[in-house]
């Protein structure tokens, strides 16, 4: 998978953010209220029958006790099941929220075979969008076709949200104050670096077991207000 934000210099990524943001906003302008422009990429899957995404959730960027976060994911190409189409775990983000980062253990990680049967597949025509909460549970299969995947992607915050940057200290979640271009530093992948600490969290990583996880999608709708923030609350 290539994300031109992890593989261009600085110019060339502010020249790609800038006009993403401008072929955006006017749908954005639009569709949406009382939010936050962040940074616009490319996102390019190129053929191999061995590169599969597995089920995961995008990092939080904001504090999701109080905000929400979200992707604008736009085709570029018709989008099937031959080159790699979005997978998505329906209404998952109502209920399995939590810390995200890659120090931290995905809540996913130890049944990705029991979750891709209940993925749904998201397939697009050219210059159609899905937009998705970041908690979204989200794959994709290899792309099997001959030709490179492409999709422009464009997140946007809560109007009034802060940025937040969380990581795994030996075993402790700990909150900082974000900066909107570190997230896409390599140092963003392994620690906070000069980032302002706010606290640490009194939040224990929990990877789901098979049992757990059908529990919560076989009951799925008596569940949902008790465990709407269950990984919080942890």
């Amino acid at each position: 998978m290539f994300v031109s934000s992890m593989h261009t210099n600085e110019a060339e990524m502010e020249t790609i953010n800038d006009q993403i943001k401008k072929l955006f906003k006017p749908s954005i302008d639009n569709y949406f209220q009382f939010v936050q422009h962040l940074g616009g990429t490319f996102i390019a899957k190129a053929p191999d029958p061995n590169n599969i995404l597995q089920p995961h959730q995008d990092w939080n960027i904001v504090d999701e006790t109080n905000y929400r976060s979200y992707t604008i994911w736009v085709a570029l190409q018709d989008v099937s099941s031959e080159n790699g189409a979005m997978y998505v775990l329906p209404k998952s983000h109502n209920f399995l929220r939590g810390y995200r980062h890659l120090t931290i253990p995905s809540v996913y990680g130890k049944i990705y075979d029991v979750v891709w049967k209940k993925m749904k597949p998201i397939y697009l025509k050219a210059g159609e969008a899905i937009v998705f909460d970041h908690a979204l549970g989200h794959a994709s299969l290899p792309n099997k076709s001959n030709s490179i995947r492409i999709a422009a992607t464009h997140s946007l915050i809560s109007e009034n949200a802060e940025l937040r940057f969380y990581w795994n200290n030996n075993g402790i979640v700990e909150e900082y104050q974000g900066e909107r271009a570190y997230y896409i530093q390599e140092a963003a992948k392994t620690g906070p670096s000069h980032l302002k600490k706010i606290k640490d969290l009194d939040f224990k990583m929990h990877q789901l077991e098979e049992r757990e996880f059908q529990k919560l999608f076989s009951d799925r709708s008596s569940l949902i207000t008790r465990l709407k923030n269950w990984f919080f609350n942890k």
